[in-house]
């Protein structure tokens, strides 16, 4: 490490990513960028813009690393280091008029922050692409490159203005007194969320099948969208977290439910012009009811987006864990209903964009299955650039109910009957349920619709376990406990068991750990033990 170079502590953003995402993906995370530049213009000017870009930025000049105590770091090293390792890097490649150029070109970010693409018509610059490690560049971040570059480009290489908030800015770990007081308002917000919704009972394996619609809006059906938000007066992410919310409560029949969300934690105007990854996902619970009308149902929405306006960087990490701990699990892992990213736009950002196709699409892909993350099995990115597009990846077992094409469908037509009629019962909308729903017990205390007989699979899955009898107990508040009555042979005292069924509960959808065991080993004698509230 260098004397001029300059250690960061990753902020709590960058901690979360850096404990969900492997070694193998880092390079894949990337926030990809294409801008053609407003005057002609040549590669000698292309490339003085770009090094005036990269020295401006702290978090184009990043590099991730450990410490001498082994705690990751982010390095910010000197200009001079930055731009030899982008000038050796630079591709150009010659421009075809209506190629794709969105693919992804990885970026190692222990090497590197940024990759640079410069597409050549006759021997002037078409087009640029870059591709900005997501490890230090959210996709705000991204558009604020992109205002600035375009800048850049229109000045020729000109200096740039400067640049007050840097990645040092936020560089704010989770011992800071702001995040530990903003993680305690996270564990207020979710003691009692529900803790999953159930769409399918079945295993999960490790890797599993996804699907992702994308669907341009087309600029006539996103004016039709803005018209009625703007009529309504509610934001169009609250319209969205309204209509992914009432689908998901015909689909399951859990009205109530927990939902994700990213937000920005870019409260100043001057945060806007942050080059860094400082986004984060917020989970908030919508305490939704069958009888809700869609002006209610947005309400709702609403009211809980408002309350989480303003809140600062918390610890994910902690409170995810605290989630999941054996006090507050409540017999199941922590994984929100659904997700709704809706990507807002700095103006300065749009003009720049090169506009390519955005085809609609519907694709199978793998996933990796990661409980501990708090990743929804329905997710939706609404963007507007390069032009408005709708993104929805659905897995797991919603994903063999309904393919994610007919789903966004669905939240398209809760929008449809919002413009028109606001206070129709959401009942009246027409989406079917999911046929799993008729196997399923509601009205557990942890907010879980419960599969039977995925429990029983769950429990006769620790070894030594040779029958499982359950009975559900109705309480003297409405909710239900889920006793069961186990005959084993060899198994080990019943705090193990218990921590074997939750550590392989996550891969058993539909399921929860029951909350009073009975055991009877060899069919003699019993022991009795009931988790914590």
């Amino acid at each position: 490490m260098k004397e001029d170079d300059n250690l960061l502590e990753l902020n709590p953003s960058q901690l979360r990513n850096h404990r969900n995402w492997t070694d193998a993906e880092l390079p894949e995370r990337v926030q990809t960028l294409v801008l053609s530049p407003v005057e002609d213009i040549s590669l000698d000017a292309a490339t003085q813009a770009l090094s005036e870009l990269i020295s401006a930025h702290e978090g184009l000049r990043s590099r991730l690393c450990h410490d001498d105590h082994g705690i990751p770091r982010q390095r910010v090293v000197s200009a001079d280091e930055a731009l030899a390792d982008i000038h050796d890097s630079i591709e150009t490649r010659p421009y075809e008029p209506g190629e794709n150029l969105w693919g992804t070109v990885p970026v190692q970010p222990r090497e590197s922050s940024v990759k640079a693409v410069f597409y050549l018509e006759r021997d002037r610059v078409a087009a640029i692409k870059l591709s900005l490690s997501h490890v230090f560049v959210d996709s705000l971040g991204k558009q604020a490159v992109t205002a600035h570059l375009a800048e850049l480009l229109r000045r020729s290489g000109s200096a740039a203005p400067g640049i007050t908030p840097q990645a040092s800015t936020y560089a704010k770990g989770n011992e800071h007194p702001d995040v530990q007081e903003s993680t305690a308002y996270w564990k207020s917000v979710l003691a009692n969320a529900p803790r999953s919704c159930t769409y399918g009972a079945g295993e999960r394996p490790e890797t599993e099948q996804a699907q992702v619609s994308q669907v341009p809006l087309g600029r006539d059906t996103s004016d039709r969208l803005v018209a009625t938000f703007r009529r309504l007066r509610v934001s169009p992410q609250t319209a969205w977290v309204a209509a992914l919310s009432t689908v998901v409560s015909l689909l399951s029949g859990q009205h109530r439910h927990t939902f994700k969300t990213t937000h920005g934690n870019r409260a100043l105007p001057a945060d806007f012009r942050a080059v860094a990854q400082i986004a984060q996902p917020f989970f908030c619970v919508v305490d939704g009811d069958r009888e809700d009308t869609l002006r209610r149902r947005v309400e709702k929405s609403g009211e809980v987006l408002d309350a989480a306006a303003g809140k600062t960087m918390y610890d994910a990490n902690a409170l995810l864990d605290w989630l999941n701990s054996e006090e507050r699990s409540s017999g199941s892992v922590f994984q929100p209903a659904f997700e709704v990213n809706y990507v807002p736009t700095i103006r300065r950002a749009h003009a720049s964009f090169l506009y390519g196709p955005a085809p609609e699409q519907l694709r199978n892909v793998t996933m990796r299955y990661d409980p501990a993350a708090g990743k929804p099995d329905l997710a939706l990115t609404i963007r507007h650039l390069p032009e408005p597009l709708l993104l929805l990846t659905v897995r797991g077992p919603l994903c063999a109910e309904r393919d994610a094409r007919k789903l966004l469908d669905h939240g398209l037509t809760f929008l449809d009957a919002l413009a028109e009629h606001p206070d129709l019962p959401i009942s009246e909308l027409g989406i079917p349920e999911l046929g799993a729903r008729g196997s399923l017990l509601y009205g557990h205390r942890s907010g879980v619709a419960i599969d039977p007989e995925m429990v029983r699979r769950l429990v006769l899955s620790a070894p030594g376990v040779t029958s499982c009898e359950l009975t559900p107990r109705h309480m003297e508040d409405g909710s239900i406990e889920l006793h069961a009555r186990l005959t084993t042979r060899g198994v080990p005292d019943e705090k193990e068991l218990r921590a074997q069924l939750r550590r392989a509960q996550p891969w058993y959808a539909g399921s929860i750990v029951p909350d009073v065991l009975v055991i009877e080993p060899d069919g003699e004698g019993a022991g009795e033990s009931k988790e914590g509230a």
